[in-house]
Parts: structure tokens; C-alpha cells; sequence
């Protein structure tokens, strides 16, 4: 388990590690501290709730006030001064307050009510009419006040209550409960009395209301604070609270004992206005008290809610700044070490780099151990590099060390002339006296070299330098235009090497380019081996690069054939061709020689000649043979003739083997009747292809030997082959019928051929005079275009009338 986790932390960085060590800090910092912001957020919303909520009641208190004094003033007009003003004024106060609460009720949450209040509002306008006109008594005007508003409004504070239940916002509601039922019992006592007609049910309801304001009043004693209970008292000692008490004593002594004592209605209905206002004047300071009270919560919670921001805040900071040093420490350590690694030392880094030497540190300790390693890595480069830029055998600078000293030469825009150094017929050298010989010969010429240069430019600020290419080529970079002759001329001269007494000589073919504008330090060294190429081809010592450039088409054309070559492979463009084998005898048909085309397009045929060097430069001779032995062996069954397939010595070896077995058993073609034909060379003769030639054989296959004539052509080449055919060459056919010394050259080979019992092939047979001869000679098969030129296995079968 250890390994795994190790295993699994060893794929990060350092920094991305401790990056995740300090986020992990800092992400149970945030979470402790959250903890604790959203217990104080949840008693900041709470209290932010309770305060929306005694704002919602505050302005349902004044509509209540409003209708309250609404339902007072009708009182007033039907049973004290008769003046509709009164009334009129605080109906018109009560529609302007509906007016500015249209959107609040609106948006009441409590739909019941909401649409019995908006019923009984759309009655009001009536109501109020019918007070006026006197239809309705002070009873039934009492009644639809109270039940059909002022109890709903109630209620909903009520409801807000219940959500919001803390003392003061209970206290509240019962001081606005108590001053409704205060407020209803007086007016109803009113409207009784005004109207004179007073009974016991009546009573008993003025009785029941009197006890839920004295109750409510009760409970808001019970919540409130001192200073609302001191105001509440304070309102009882008042003198219309004594006489208004007085008279409602009068007015129940009326009723149950019959007494004369006076109700003064007038007296009633001012001393009740007077309680009623002590009564809102406690409530107001009620809820001022809690509206100061509910904000001055709402700001330590706020002020708490900062605070614990803050705590949240203050950590991650200290631990985003330790975090800031650490990953400023690791990155200077790392980008220091890398710079080290990169051998990138800039001078800005130093005091870094002097402070990780020092440092007690892991990193420190690491980098001390590169410090070291790379050192001693250092002195290992310079080894490498001088054995990388220099050759080993002559201590000359190399081929890599000549191409980097070009490109320099060719960027600072300089001029020189390189000089290609071949040593004259080196490979008669190695092969005479053997490979040791050969290095010692290169040594001696490379000293040559060396004493050359140094004897052609004696200054040493002029000095010219040899570089050895490899095996015997050399060259001599001149940037000064007058060592050109001199180096020419001492290059010109023949050297003595001497080896055990043996004096062998040491001449050089070479070849000189100069620069321009625009050379590369390949195209440079093209144009001197092409010149030195051009010196061997016409026997010269050297020979100057005269600007032709006809190198770079062949090149460019070299290219585009390997595209089109690897396009033909891979769309199956190359197409077997047959070519006649006739007997001599009858001229009948024996066979078909299988010739390769590439065909690009339907009437585009390309010859081998074209394509068949690029192609095996590339390596692809062998996969070229084995699609020819597919499409052979596939169309031999149409054909129905034995087939003759080229193959080189390239191509003898245990795959071709097995390729061509595995062939002949998948197409089902008789091994007799197909012949590998190979062209005569000395390689053949080596012990692995002769092995791989009688397999061939052991399979059933005829080996004919084609080209014969004119290549390798012995005695032992035939008897250790034993070849079931020969194929002669066509320069020695084409022209029989006009040239004697060819017809007594194959006179010769048809003797030969037969004193073995190997049957004879002639080629390039053109005309019947040359057919004439080769049947007087004895050639038992004949091939050319005499018979028939190389044509598709559909041509010759539509020719035939088969397809």
C-alpha cells in the first residue's frame, strides 16, 4: 500500500505537492471558520426576517388605526355631532393609506385573508353611503369595521407572530390586540348606548371583549420592557382614565341594577379617545424600542458576520504567504538547479547559486551533489566531443567538426574554396597489403596532408586545416584566395610512403568549390565531389566545380520518384508484362518471360528503366520480386504457358525462399514449370547463394543464368550453378547476321552449353535473318521482338480470342 501511494506521488512535481499540502491547510481553515459564519449568517438572517416582518406590521397597524378612527367618526356623526366632515375626512385618510398599501397587499402571503379583506373593501364605498344617509345604525357600522377589516388585519399580525415568536415581537402584537379590543369595546358601548337600546346579550358581548383586551393587555405586561409597563401605568393614573372607568361603572350599574346614575355619553367618547391614544402612543414607543432593539442586533450580527470574515480571511492570508515564501524557496532552488543542469548560468542567478551551495537544505544538499557530478560529466563531454569532432585514426578533425566550421563560415557571410581530397586507387592498397597496411597508409597520408598545408601558409593567423570525410577522402577548407595555387600545386605532387622497404606511392584526385551567396555546407561539399568526380571520369588530378547544376534535378527527380515508387506500392500500381519464348524447332510458344511495368495511368506506361534504380537505392528490389510472384503466379492459370521471373542476388535469401514455396502452394502452380532466371555475377558463386540456388532447385524450379556473354562467364561458374538454361546476351544476338567475332563468341558458348546439356536462350532476336542463324547454330529457344513484344496477360489473351 506504502509503495502504491509512493509510487503514485513520485509522478508529481515538488511544487504541486506542497501546492496541495498548503491548499488541503487552507481548505479546513475555510471550512472551520464557515462553520461558524453560517451559524452567525442563519441569526443575522433571522433577525434581518424578524425586522422585515415589524415593518410589515407596523404599516398593517396604521391601516388598523386608520379604520379604527374611521369606525370611531361614523360613531361620532350617527350619535354625537351629527357632522359628516369628521367622518369624510377619515374615510378619505383611510382610502389615500389602501391606496399606498396596494402592492403590500398584493404581495401578502396569507391568500385567505387577503381575499376577504379585498370583499369587504369592495363593499366600503357603500357602506360608508348608507352611514351617511343614516340606513345603517351604529351596530351593524361596528360590526362591518370589525369583522369584515380590522379582525383580519389581526390576524395576520397574529400569523407574523407565530413565524417571528420573540418577546418584543410578542409584546407588540399584544399592545396592538389589546388596543383593538379596547378600541371595540368603547364603541360598541357607544353604538348601545346611542342607540338606547341596550339587552343582555349585547352587554355580555362588551363583556367578553373588555376581558380579551384586559387579557391582551395582560400578556403584553408579560413581554414588555420596563419602560413600556412604566408608560402603560402611567396612562392608568391619567384623570380621563378615572372617568371613563366612572362611567363605564354607570353604565353596568344601568344595566343590572336599574340605578338613575348618568352615562355621559360625551364623557365616554372623550375619555376613550384619550385611552385609545395612551394606548397607540405605548405602542409606538413599543415598536420603536424593538425596530432600535432588531437593528442594533442585526449590526452585531453583521459586525459579528465581518469578524468572522475576517478570522476566515486572516489565516488564509498568513498560510497564502508562507505558501508564497516556500514556493519562491523551491522555485529559485529549482529554476537554479535547472539553469545548472541546462548549463544556462546567467549572471542574475549567481547569488542564487552561491546561497543553494550553502544551504543545509535537501535541495541544497542535491545541488551540491550536481555541482559535483556535473563536473566530472564536464571533463567526460570534452573526451566525448574530441572523439565526436575528431577522428580517431589520423587526429584529424572530422566530418561533424568540417560541417559545423561551414555552417559558421556560410552565416558570417565569409568566402573560402573547399578542396575533396581523394587518395588515387586507396582500394588496390587495402587490397593488396591488407586493412592494416591500408590505416597506416591513411596515417602517413594525412601527415602529408598536415606538413602541406603548414608549408603553404606559414602564418599562423592564416593557418589552413585538413579534415578527414572518411575512408580515403579528405579536405582542406581555404578562406585565403592566394594559398588556392599553392595548395593546387603541392596537391598535384606525388609522396612516397614507406612501409617495411616498400616504397608505395601516394598521389591525390581532388576536386574545389567555392562559395556563394547561396551555399549550404552540403551543397558546397556536392559540388566539390562532383568535381572530383569529374576529374576521375576524365583522368585529371583535379577538377573545378564549373556551376552546373543539372545535380539538383537529378536529386529533386530522385524524390519524386521514391513518392510515386511508394504510391505504387501502396495503390498497387506495378503490373506484370509477358514477353514470348518461342522454339526453335517449330516456333511454337514455351514460355513467357514476366517483365515489370509501372502503370501511373490507364495509357501511362513506364518502362524499369525509369524506376528501377531509384528502387533499389531504396531498398525495395526484394518487395518488388514478391508482387511479381504473385500476380505471375495468379495469371499463369490464364496464360497457360510456363513463366521465366529475373531475380538478382539480392533477392537469394531464406525469406525469398519460403515466400516463393508458400507462393507456389497458395496458387497452386506446378514448381517445373517456372524458372528463376538470375544475371550472371561473381557473388553468385559464394557459398550462401549457391546454397540458396539449389533449394530453389529442390523445389522443383529451372535456374537460368541471363546476360550470358559478356559478365563473369567461366567453366566453374556453370558446373558449380549447373543451370538448367542459358540465357545469352542480346549484344552479342542483335547483330550476329553482320558480325563475325560475336557469332564465333557464341559458337563458343553454344559448344560449351551443350557439352554440359544446358539448353540455350538467344535474346533480342529482331529479325528472320537473325533467327535464320541462331536455328543453323543450334539455339534451342529464341526471345525478341521478332515473336512478340512484352504485352499484358489481357492483350495476349484478346489476341488469342480467349478473353
Amino acid at each position: 500500500m506504502t509503495e502504491t501511494i509512493l509510487y503514485f506521488l513520485s509522478r508529481f512535481s515538488v511544487k504541486f505537492k506542497v501546492g496541495f499540502i498548503i491548499l488541503f491547510l487552507i481548505t479546513g481553515i475555510v471550512f472551520w471558520n464557515l462553520s461558524y459564519i453560517s451559524m452567525n449568517y442563519d441569526a443575522y438572517e433571522q433577525k434581518i426576517s424578524v425586522s422585515e416582518s415589524l415593518e410589515k406590521a407596523r404599516a398593517i397597524e396604521e391601516l388598523m388605526t386608520l379604520f379604527q378612527e374611521e369606525r370611531r367618526a361614523a360613531l361620532d356623526f350617527l350619535y354625537v355631532d351629527h357632522d359628516p366632515k369628521v367622518f369624510d375626512t377619515a374615510a378619505e385618510k383611510t382610502t389615500d393609506k389602501l391606496a399606498s398599501m396596494q402592492g403590500f397587499m398584493q404581495q401578502c402571503r396569507y391568500e385567505k385573508k387577503r381575499t376577504v379583506i379585498k370583499q369587504t373593501l369592495s363593499k366600503l364605498p357603500s357602506i360608508r353611503q348608507e352611514i351617511l344617509s343614516g340606513n345603517l345604525n351604529g351596530t351593524e357600522a361596528v360590526r362591518f369595521y370589525t369583522d369584515g377589516i380590522i379582525k383580519h388585519l389581526i390576524d395576520i399580525v397574529a400569523l407574523m407572530t407565530k413565524q417571528n415568536s420573540s418577546d418584543g415581537f410578542m409584546a407588540y402584537f399584544d399592545i396592538m390586540n389589546g388596543i383593538e379590543y379596547s378600541a371595540l369595546e368603547t364603541d360598541l358601548t357607544m353604538a348601545v348606548m346611542g342607540e338606547g337600546i341596550v339587552t343582555e346579550d349585547l352587554f355580555e358581548v362588551i363583556m367578553i371583549i373588555e376581558g380579551k383586551a384586559q387579557s391582551a393587555l395582560d400578556d403584553f405586561r408579560r413581554f414588555a420592557d420596563t419602560l413600556a409597563l412604566n408608560k402603560l401605568y402611567s396612562s392608568y393614573r391619567n384623570g380621563d382614565f378615572v372617568e371613563m372607568n366612572i362611567q363605564k361603572e354607570n353604565f353596568r350599574n344601568h344595566i343590572f341594577k336599574g340605578t338613575s346614575d348618568i352615562f355621559d355619553l360625551l364623557s365616554w367618547n372623550r375619555t376613550t379617545k384619550t385611552h385609545i391614544r395612551n394606548l397607540r402612543l405605548i405602542s409606538d414607543f413599543e415598536y420603536d424600542f424593538l425596530s432600535t432593539q432588531l437593528s442594533r442586533e442585526i449590526g452585531r450580527y453583521q459586525m459579528k458576520l465581518y469578524q468572522d470574515v475576517a478570522m476566515l480571511l486572516m489565516p488564509i492570508m498568513i498560510v497564502g504567504l508562507i505558501a508564497y515564501f516556500i514556493f519562491l524557496d523551491i522555485n529559485v532552488a529549482l529554476r537554479t538547479m535547472l539553469n545548472f543542469l541546462r548549463n544556462s548560468r546567467l549572471d542574475d542567478t549567481k547569488k542564487e547559486r552561491f546561497l543553494l551551495l550553502k544551504s543545509p537544505s535537501e535541495l541544497g544538499q542535491v545541488y551540491r551533489q550536481l555541482f559535483a557530478f556535473n563536473t566530472k560529466i564536464n571533463k567526460q563531454i570534452k573526451i566525448i566531443r574530441q572523439n565526436y569532432e575528431y577522428d580517431a585514426l589520423t587526429a584529424l578533425p572530422n566530418r561533424v567538426k568540417l560541417l559545423s566550421v561551414l555552417d559558421k563560415a556560410l552565416k558570417e557571410k565569409k568566402e573560402f574554396t573547399l578542396l575533396y581530397i581523394d587518395i588515387y586507387n586507396f582500394s588496390l592498397i587495402n587490397d593488396s597489403f591488407g586493412q592494416v597496411v591500408g590505416d597506416i597508409y591513411l596515417k602517413e597520408a594525412a601527415e602529408v596532408l598536415k606538413g602541406l598545408v603548414k608549408e603553404v601558409a606559414k602564418n599562423p593567423l592564416m593557418k589552413l586545416q585538413v579534415y578527414r570525410m572518411g575512408s580515403d577522402e579528405f579536405v582542406i577548407v581555404c578562406a585565403n584566395q592566394q594559398y588556392i595555387s599553392r595548395v593546387v600545386e603541392a596537391l598535384s605532387n606525388t609522396y612516397l610512403v614507406n612501409y617495411n622497404g616498400i616504397a608505395m606511392p601516394l598521389t591525390f584526385t581532388f576536386g574545389l568549390a567555392n562559395s556563394s551567396e547561396k551555399s549550404t555546407s552540403s551543397s558546397i561539399l556536392t559540388q566539390a565531389e562532383l568535381a572530383v568526380k569529374d576529374a576521375v571520369k576524365h583522368q585529371q588530378r583535379y577538377s573545378v566545380y564549373d556551376g552546373d547544376d543539372s545535380y539538383k534535378v537529378k536529386y529533386k527527380t530522385n524524390l519524386e520518384w521514391v513518392k510515386r515508387i511508394k504510391s505504387a506500392f501502396e495503390r498497387n500500381q506495378f503490373a506484370t508484362y509477358f514477353q514470348p519464348i518461342v522454339s526453335t524447332k517449330d516456333g511454337s510458344r514455351v514460355k513467357f518471360e514476366v517483365l515489370v511495368r509501372l502503370r501511373e495511368e490507364e495509357s501511362d506506361i513506364v518502362l524499369p528503366y525509369e524506376f528501377l534504380p531509384v528502387l533499389q537505392k531504396m531498398g525495395l528490389e526484394k518487395r518488388l520480386t514478391k508482387v511479381i510472384i504473385d500476380q505471375s503466379f495468379e495469371l499463369m492459370h490464364h496464360c497457360k504457358n510456363d513463366i521465366s521471373i529475373n531475380m538478382t542476388r539480392d533477392d537469394l535469401d531464406e525469406d525469398m525462399l519460403r515466400y516463393l514455396e508458400t507462393s507456389l502452394h497458395l496458387h497452386k502452380v506446378d514448381a517445373s514449370s517456372v524458372s528463376i532466371e538470375l544475371v550472371e555475377t561473381e557473388e553468385l558463386l559464394q557459398e550462401r547463394y549457391i546454397k540458396i540456388i539449389q533449394r530453389i532447385k529442390a523445389l522443383g524450379c529451372k535456374i537460368s543464368i541471363d546476360d550470358f556473354g559478356t559478365g563473369y562467364s567461366n567453366f566453374a561458374y556453370l558446373t558449380k550453378i549447373m543451370p538448367d538454361f542459358i540465357k545469352i546476351d542480346g549484344s552479342l544476338i542483335k547483330d550476329i547476321d553482320v558480325n563475325v567475332q560475336n557469332r564465333s563468341i557464341v559458337e563458343g558458348i553454344v559448344d560449351l552449353a551443350h557439352s554440359l546439356d544446358i539448353k540455350l536462350i538467344a535474346e533480342f532476336v529482331s529479325t528472320p535473318q537473325i533467327y535464320a542463324i541462331i536455328q543453323e547454330l543450334g539455339i534451342e529457344y529464341a526471345q525478341g521482338f521478332y515473336f512478340g513484344k512484352a504485352e499484358s496477360c489481357d492483350v495476349i489473351l484478346e489476341k488469342e480470342g480467349k478473353k
